[in-house]
C-alpha cells in the first residue's frame, strides 16, 4: 500500500505479513487514510543503502481535507540520522502570539556604526563646560538620541527564537545549506549507486557532524573560561544535571509510607500503580 514495488521482498516473510495486517485492520477500524503518497521512501539503510518506507503519515477520513501538503524533504535530512523529514501542512486556524523584535548587535558592522555615529555627533553643539542641570539634561538627551538614531540605522533587526542555539555560527549555516543541497541531489540519484554525488554527500555529512561537535565544545570551553562568581553555580548545575532533554522513559521510583508506617519504595510498575 505504501512501499515501492521493488521492495516487495520486505513483505515476503509470514511475520511481516501478519504485522502489516494488524496495521491495515486498525486503519480500517478507525477509518484512517494514508496521507503520504505511495512510493515515497522515508529511510535509507546505513548498511545496504536501500531506500525503504518505514515511516508513514495517517489521518482520519474527516481530516484529510485539512491537509494541503504531505511530502518528504530529502534536502532537509539532518546530519546524524538516516530518516528523511516529512513535511505536512495543515490548514488550521491557530492564534499566533506576537514576536518581540530586537536588535542583533552580533551582526553589526561596527566600523560602519562608528562612522555613522561620528557623522551624527558633528551635528551636535560643540563641547563646553556644563554649569547647570538644564545644560546637563540637554547634553545627555542629545547624546542618547544620537546613539538611538545610529542603532536604528545600522544595527539589523533580529527575531528572538526560543530554540536558538548560542553555539551556532555563520559557518555552520553555510555548511548546512551545502549539505541540504547535496542531500537532495543524492536522493534524486538514489537509483545510481556509483554516482559521485553519493560520496560527496557522505563527505559533507561527516564534516557537518565534526563541525557541530567542535562548535559545541568551543562554546562550552569559552563559557567555562569566562565564569564569574555568579555563573559558576550555573555551570555546576549544567554538569551535575543528567544528560538529555529532561524527559523520562518511565515513572521514577516513588517513595511513601507503607502499611506498617515505614517508608517504602515503589520500583516495579505494579507497585507504582
Amino acid at each position: 500500500m505504501w512501499e515501492e514495488e521493488r521492495n516487495a521482498h520486505l513483505c515476503d516473510p509470514v511475520e511481516a505479513q501478519e504485522t502489516a495486517q494488524q496495521l491495515i485492520d486498525l486503519m480500517a477500524k478507525y477509518d484512517m487514510l494514508l496521507a503520504l503518497p505511495k512510493d515515497l521512501p522515508t529511510l535509507q539503510s546505513t548498511s545496504t543503502g536501500n531506500w525503504t518506507r518505514p515511516d508513514n503519515v495517517f489521518c482520519t477520513a474527516h481530516t484529510v481535507d485539512l491537509i494541503s501538503l504531505c511530502d518528504t524533504k530529502p534536502r532537509r535530512r539532518p546530519p546524524c540520522t538516516d530518516h528523511i523529514p516529512i513535511l505536512t501542512k495543515l490548514e488550521l486556524e491557530v492564534p499566533r502570539t506576537s514576536q518581540t523584535v530586537t536588535r542583533n548587535f552580533r551582526e553589526t558592522d561596527w566600523k560602519e556604526f562608528r562612522a555613522k555615529l561620528d557623522l551624527l555627533l558633528d551635528d551636535l553643539p560643540p563641547p563646553m563646560p556644563i554649569t547647570s542641570e538644564t545644560q546637563f539634561q540637554k547634553a545627555a538627551e542629545d547624546l542618547t538620541n544620537t546613539i538611538k538614531r545610529t542603532i536604528e540605522d545600522i544595527v539589523p533587526l533580529s527575531k528572538q527564537c526560543p530554540q536558538a542555539k548560542r553555539w551556532w555560527t555563520k559557518e555552520l549555516t553555510q555548511l548546512i545549506k551545502e549539505k541540504n543541497k547535496l542531500s537532495y541531489q543524492s536522493y534524486k540519484m538514489r537509483g545510481l549507486d556509483d554516482h559521485p554525488v553519493h560520496a560527496e554527500h557522505r563527505r559533507i555529512h561527516n564534516k557537518v557532524k565534526e563541525e557541530l561537535t567542535k562548535a559545541k565544545k568551543n562554546h562550552w570551553t569559552a563559557f567555562l573560561e569566562e565564569l564569574t562568581q555568579d555563573s559558576i553555580y550555573t555551570a555546576n548545575k549544567y554538569i551535575t544535571t543528567p544528560y538529555g532533554d529532561g524527559g523520562r522513559t518511565s515513572i521514577p521510583v516513588l517513595r511513601g509510607a507503607g502499611t506498617q508506617g515505614t517508608i517504602e519504595d515503589a520500583i516495579t510498575n505494579d507497585e507504582k500503580s
